[in-house]
């Protein structure tokens, strides 16, 4: 079995996917974390965002929030149309000490059935997530 250690943000070559079965991926300051070369090949839709930013429907964001916590905007309700989609994932593992929060920007998340007000930020908190927010029916409803 081929494995191959990279650090944060080193460029892998095509090459490289096919010879390694697995990548030890740096997640935080000399914390590595084992992934299969399988995912990799997708990379090239996922943006890797640090800071605040605006979401694109569509749009696939690696959120890294290693520096602290970072909010995604989503678009305005007039400029969402239905079956729009925003997908997500924890780039390094900290979400649940850095959470990305989602502001619906006026959109109305689907209710969940626990009282939370679906009009407030949604807090993503746990480790190692993806999902994805589709607009349905005139509301945002997590997917993953």
């Amino acid at each position: 079995m081929a494995v191959k250690e990279i650090s944060d943000y080193q460029e892998i070559e095509a090459s490289e996917l096919e010879a390694a079965d697995w990548f030890l991926v740096e997640i935080a300051s000399g914390a590595f974390r084992k992934v299969a070369a399988r995912p990799f090949l997708l990379l090239d839709r996922w943006e890797i965002k640090d800071e605040d930013f605006a979401m694109v429907a569509g749009q696939h964001v690696a959120a890294d929030t290693r520096t602290g916590s970072i909010t995604a905007t989503l678009p305005a309700p007039d400029d969402m149309v239905e079956g729009d989609q925003f997908y997500f994932t924890d780039f390094a593992d900290t979400f649940e000490a850095s959470p990305l929060l989602i502001d619906p920007n006026g959109n109305e998340f689907a209710d969940p059935g626990d009282g939370s007000d679906v009009t407030e930020p949604m807090t993503c908190d746990g480790n190692g997530v993806t999902f994805f927010l589709i607009f349905s029916g005139g509301k945002l409803r997590p997917r993953g």
